[in-house]
């Protein structure tokens, strides 16, 4: 049948991945480095054939080219100084159907997810989405953000699989977005360190509290626990 015939298609070459996200190298942060090493460990398989689709405010960066053998394309971004990622280009390269066999959103707090789902499902392209949603230093912005989950409710039940980074960020989309029920995937990003150089002395109690200095972030958490740390480690 033509079903079979497309089956043995997709197994005897590799699955063509489309990963699309609002920001990529060389533009640093989380979702960012989630992307980067995710897409590069998978092109590393021969079943696996990567791209990277996303956006580029500044109009300055190649349109195309290679990075770590992973090809990565940009669509220009609107506004070039906020971070909204209005990136009506996406929707035509998504279209491209015969290019991709699977789409899959890394992050949902733009328009540039929207637009990747409801292009890909006018196509009938299935897509992942990864939902790293995080947090805004605006508190406007993050009042907003169960209404922005709700909206996205029909798109986020149409995916062939859900993903959250946390059983926190999972749970949340499950009620705020009302998945009624859709199965959500929680794998946790990992983190990988050097090898300490030979020579180092480890400090005793010393914490450290990794990323930006943004109040979501929850870097005063750490500052407030310390006195209750202090007891048990009082080196700390």
């Amino acid at each position: 049948s033509g079903r079979q015939e497309e089956q043995n298609s997709l197994s005897a070459r590799p699955l063509r991945v489309l990963m699309v996200c609002p920001r990529y190298l060389p533009d640093i942060g989380g979702i960012e480095t989630h992307v980067y090493e995710i897409a590069r460990r998978l092109s590393r398989r021969d079943s696996f054939d990567i791209t990277v689709l996303t956006t580029d405010r500044t109009r300055r960066l190649p349109r195309r080219e290679v990075l770590d053998g992973i090809t990565v394309l940009r669509v220009p971004a609107w506004p070039r100084q906020r971070d909204y990622y209005f990136a009506p280009g996406i929707t035509g390269v998504v279209a491209q159907h015969d290019r991709w066999d699977l789409v899959h959103c890394q992050g949902i707090h733009t328009p540039v997810p929207v637009l990747t789902m409801l292009a890909a499902r006018r196509v009938g392209i299935p897509y992942v989405v990864t939902f790293h949603t995080g947090g805004h230093s605006l508190r406007h912005r993050n009042a907003m953000r169960s209404t922005q989950w709700r909206l996205l409710g029909l798109l986020l039940r149409n995916a062939v699989s859900l993903v959250g980074v946390s059983r926190f960020e999972a749970e949340l989309l499950s009620e705020q977005a009302r998945l009624r029920g859709k199965a959500v995937t929680v794998i946790r990003n990992g983190g990988t360190l050097p090898s300490a150089p030979a020579g180092v002395t480890p400090v005793s109690g010393r914490i450290v509290s990794s990323g930006r200095l943004e109040r979501y972030k929850g870097h005063h958490r750490v500052i407030e626990a310390l006195p209750h740390v202090m007891r048990a480690v009082p080196d700390a």
